[in-house]
């Protein structure tokens, strides 16, 4: 038989295969394959080899190029970051490395489960040929893969370790140990006498690469807090511990490598996570903007790879809609009626409809912020103990008249009466923010009747912006009903222009027509005499 490097026999078929192992940071970017298998057909030894080391050149050629591309620009201080390979270092780097190795083994295993008895016997037969050859290298003494290991380890998380030939040589001595009992245990798995968890590495044994150089990614949004905290700004506890998941899930992707040498694999392997989650499209979008903000103090470098991982096309948010009067009325029924809703809910959404105002706003009401009037209440809208607005513009007094509305005002002067908070069974949640839970429920018990998801329990602040425009009234009451004090934002979310129909359109028609019409008597029509 030929004796050529990238290439073996197959007694069974008689022909010759050559076969190249694909470096391990190169892994995700050839669709996850350890090896590149190539029939060389039932040829003459010569031309085996001589197409094997034709194979195995361009095979090299395309992992450098592919290695090129995925490096990712460092922004840490100097030309180079290094690291001394002591003897701590070493047994962390075959620790990192013995990860790397594993990692594809969960999906060999996977895809052997898949298959028939035949080829399971051939991955036994290739699993005791590498261990024999472990062995044997272990046994010899050879440094010639433990270096190449060294090399993926510095190309796989972009630094370079400094090192004698003494402790290079101590380095191969453990990496040689470590892959001939990896090979070991990953034959016993084949032979069922054990889990592939065992060879699991933990993560505090791996390079803690962040302690030579480097920002750890979970260090993130504390970086963030202290920066506002330096200009003497607060940050709210919900937005922060927001910031925080998001760098913990960054984290949970590159481990202990530098967020300076971010790749774009990286972001890719994140989105995944978020997609797992069940994160939209949109949320995702939002996701990576936050963290390019997180990176960009820290490496503009790695701000960037999240920022080009932003799809480029315009995906704009989808509006909420305002309900017609008869989905209106559909939806007080809808609570009327659900087992699932409380007695005080049709009240609720009946005070959303007079006043306009937000769920949080109506819930956390005192009855000391209810004011008798002939023909109905006023409602103050106030900060009061808990209680919290949204902005300083929220606060207002505002007139509904319940003379239509019996039952309505009927549970109001028994709850005045009554005293204490106006829905007893409100409660803040631990940002001290009111509704979260109610709006959940709510939603839940709409989104069962109402199809289209552009309708919301919100969207009755919508109805009233719409409703209150329509009637033409007045744009500064408009926006005093609903708490806004500019007129951009109030049109922007609440009343925006691609969100008027026919009816609203209806008030240029005439014009339009009179225009039409002007034309019509000024131009001559074909053929007319002047």
């Amino acid at each position: 038989m030929a004796e050529g490097k990238y290439m073996t026999f197959e007694k069974a078929r008689g022909r010759y295969v050559f076969q190249i192992r694909v470096p391990l940071d190169l892994k995700m970017a050839f669709h996850g394959k350890t090896t590149i298998r190539v029939s060389l057909g039932k040829v003459a030894d010569a031309e085996a080899i001589e197409r094997a080391a034709a194979l195995a050149t361009s095979w090299q050629a395309k992992f450098a190029k592919t290695r090129a591309k995925l490096r990712v620009p460092r922004t840490a201080v100097g030309a180079e970051v290094t690291c001394e390979l002591d003897s701590d270092v070493a047994q962390r780097a075959v620790a990192t490395h013995r990860a790397l190795r594993v990692t594809p083994l969960q999906g060999e295993l996977a895809r052997l489960r898949c298959n028939d008895d035949a080829v399971w016997c051939e991955a036994l037969r290739v699993a005791q040929a590498d261990l024999d050859a472990a062995r044997r290298r272990l046994a010899r003494g050879q440094h010639d893969d433990a270096v190449t290991a060294l090399g993926e380890l510095e190309s796989a998380y972009a630094l370079k370790f400094r090192h004698t030939e003494v402790s290079l040589v101590d380095f191969a001595e453990r990496w040689n140990v470590d892959a001939a009992i990896l090979a070991e245990e990953w034959l016993t798995v084949l032979q069922g006498r054990q889990s592939l968890d065992r060879l699991a590495v933990p993560s505090e044994a791996k390079l803690p690469l962040t302690r030579f150089f480097g920002t750890c990614a979970q260090t993130l949004a504390m970086g963030w807090r202290d920066r506002l905290a330096s200009v003497g700004r607060t940050t709210r506890l919900k937005t922060f511990e927001k910031y925080q998941r998001i760098a913990d899930d960054l984290h949970t992707v590159v481990g202990e490598r530098p967020v300076e040498v971010l790749r774009a694999g990286d972001v890719a392997e994140l989105t995944v996570v978020w997609r797992s989650r069940d994160n939209c499209t949109t949320t995702i979008i939002d996701k990576l903007r936050i963290l390019a903000s997180l990176l960009r103090p820290v490496s503009e470098a790695a701000a960037d790879v999240c920022r080009h991982a932003v799809p480029r096309t315009h995906l704009g948010r989808v509006r909420r809609r305002p309900f017609s009067t008869e989905q209106l009325a559909t939806l007080r029924s809808i609570y009327a009626w659900s087992d699932t809703t409380c007695s005080d809910d049709l009240h609720l959404v009946d005070l959303m409809t007079l006043t306009g105002a937000r769920l949080g706003e109506l819930l956390q009401l005192h009855t000391e912020q209810l004011t008798r009037i002939d023909d109905g209440w006023v409602v103050t809208f106030r900060e009061r103990g808990q209680a919290r607005l949204k902005t300083s513009t929220s606060e207002r007094d505002l007139p509904i008249s319940t003379h239509s509305m019996a039952d309505l005002d009927g549970w109001l002067t028994a709850r005045k009466a009554a005293g204490g908070q106006l829905f007893a069974g409100s409660a803040p949640d631990r940002y001290g923010h009111y509704g979260a839970a109610e709006s959940k429920r709510l939603n839940r018990t709409l989104r069962e009747h109402f199809t289209d998801r552009r309708l919301v329990l919100q969207s009755i602040r919508n109805t009233v912006g719409q409703t209150l425009r329509r009637a033409n009234v007045d744009p500064r009451i408009r926006r005093r009903y609903l708490g806004h004090a500019d007129i951009d934002v109030h049109d922007k979310h609440y009343d925006p222009a691609e969100l008027l129909g026919a009816t609203d359109l209806m008030a240029a028609t005439p014009i339009l027509g009179d225009l039409a019409a002007r034309i019509r008597r000024t131009s001559p029509l074909p053929g007319a005499q002047s």
